[in-house]
């Protein structure tokens, strides 16, 4: 009854801290991924690099693992 309706998702790259968004809860994992890649900061990080691993903790956090 008194959950929120929004989350902040805490965006890692390679196991630290780079940014957070906030997102409604219970998102889906693959519209998540694509919210966290589009942002700048994460895009500095991972510029000309492939993801190799994604994790995802639901209404939690992200890790890129690049």
């Amino acid at each position: 009854l008194a959950r929120e309706e929004k989350v902040t998702i805490v965006v890692q790259v390679n196991g630290k801290i780079r940014d957070r968004f906030e997102a409604p809860r219970d998102l889906p994992e693959d519209q998540v991924k694509q919210k966290a890649l589009e942002l700048k900061r994460i895009q500095d990080y991972t510029a000309d690099k492939t993801p190799r691993k994604i994790v995802y903790i639901p209404n939690k956090l992200i890790n890129i693992v690049v």
